[in-house]
């Protein structure tokens, strides 16, 4: 995991194992992310799911660095970058969608959605999106659930 930047404004957390990247505007403190653990899939199941899981990806919390409160309210919003891979999207393509990144709220999945998380798909190449890229969303509020890409 990488947390350099050269913007004091601006902290830019990179986890390249994952292809994740959280990039929070200052708020009026010096902030650390943290990569957390992930549950197994099958801890992760509701029959009110709005969100069909396929691979669970990354888990994370942001942290006051000095004191270790956790953050869960932004402002300005931070933005997630998330990567998708070709398996990703043939499994969405499988069921004619397009991938989808989701996240478990405590007891179901939700998907990410374009007009409240400003959800896009972000392709490596925009003429091949079957070779992966990234979902991209913007975030005012968080408190640590896991993310996953599906169906």
């Amino acid at each position: 995991m990488k947390q350099d930047n050269p913007d004091p404004m601006v902290h830019v957390a990179e986890f390249s194992d994952i292809g994740a990247k959280v990039t929070v505007p200052y708020q009026g403190r010096k902030i650390r992310v943290n990569k957390l653990p992930l549950d197994s899939p099958e801890q992760l199941k509701s029959d009110k799911d709005d969100f069909e899981p396929g691979r669970l990806v990354f888990n994370f919390e942001v942290r006051d660095d000095s004191t270790g409160e956790l953050l869960t309210e932004f402002d300005p919003p931070f933005e997630l970058r998330v990567a998708y891979t070709a398996q990703d999207h043939a499994r969405a393509k499988a069921k004619q969608q397009d991938p989808v990144l989701g996240f478990w709220d405590g007891s179901r999945w939700i998907a990410f959605t374009t007009q409240k998380h400003n959800f896009r798909l972000e392709p490596v190449d925009k003429s091949k999106p079957e070779l992966g890229g990234h979902g991209v969303v913007t975030l005012s509020k968080w408190a640590d659930p896991p993310i996953s890409w599906g169906p």
